[in-house]
């Protein structure tokens, strides 16, 4: 179970970097849209 679910973050992970680099978007400029931070 672990490791399918270590599989799903890291799909949506790639996912979110794909679409945010599409845009030009940084990290930061998502995370304050969405109102979370880096920690």
């Amino acid at each position: 179970m672990q490791t399918q679910n270590l599989n799903i973050d890291l799909f949506v992970g790639k996912k979110i970097r794909l679409k945010r680099k599409m845009l030009g978007m940084s990290q930061k400029t998502l995370g304050d849209a969405l109102g979370v931070s880096f920690q």
